[in-house]
């Protein structure tokens, strides 16, 4: 056999070797990142699973703080309507116009005296009467808290229709320049509440003139503290 002949098969003897070597590389290569694939996988599983867990606690914390914040809005209702019942809801007094002498009293102020018929502005009656009952709270209650109600009677507003959107407007605005008067007069503003009844809470059935007059007020109680 000729050199040449000789050269030429170790030449082609040496490139099937480097073709076998670079395809078990290959192999070894493509066996690494099948197996690191696999690891991926069971990892993105796990990942998966811990997030789905995840979310359905959450959706339930949700739920339970939705659940809390109802019945925090039920009891904040609650206490409110407590709050703002009259306190002539509670046992008769044992006087007219008096509540239990350990409570404070109650005063009944008729609209009619103090306002003008469908009207907020204070007559100069209803002036001077507010200026002695400030003067008879300082000296006998000066730490009580003062609660001013206003109430219409059930009568639709007719002649002032265009001032008030209904009777629970009007009688905030009565119940408010009373508030007022009685701040003016020395009254702090941090002991007064002021609260809109309209048409509830009748002394009397709407169904005389006199009734409807009677009806038709502003109640102060004054609470000792």
């Amino acid at each position: 056999m000729r050199a040449r002949d000789i050269l030429t098969l170790v030449g082609f003897c040496a490139l099937a070797l480097g073709t076998t070597g670079c395809a078990n590389r290959a192999q070894q290569d493509y066996a690494q990142l099948s197996s690191r694939y696999d690891e991926v996988q069971t990892q993105n599983a796990e990942l998966r699973a811990d997030l789905e867990a995840t979310q359905q606690q959450q959706a339930s914390l949700l739920a339970e703080l939705d659940a809390r914040n109802a019945e925090l809005a039920r009891t904040r209702m609650d206490a409110q309507a407590a709050r703002q019942a009259p306190p002539s809801a509670q046992p008769a007094p044992q006087q007219p116009g008096v509540l239990d002498p350990r409570r404070g009293e109650r005063i009944v102020l008729e609209s009619d005296l103090l306002f003008p018929a469908g009207r907020a502005t204070l007559t100069a009656a209803g002036q001077q009467k507010l200026t002695e009952l400030a003067s008879r709270i300082k000296s006998q209650y000066p730490n009580a808290v003062v609660l001013v109600y206003g109430y219409t009677d059930a009568d639709p507003i007719r002649r002032t229709r265009n001032l008030w959107q209904d009777n629970l407007d009007l009688s905030a605005n009565r119940a408010m320049a009373v508030s007022r008067a009685l701040i003016e007069r020395g009254i702090s503003r941090e002991r007064i509440e002021t609260i809109a009844m309209g048409e509830a809470k009748p002394s009397a059935p709407n169904t005389s003139t006199a009734n409807k007059a009677r009806n038709r007020r502003v109640e102060v109680f004054v609470l000792r503290q």
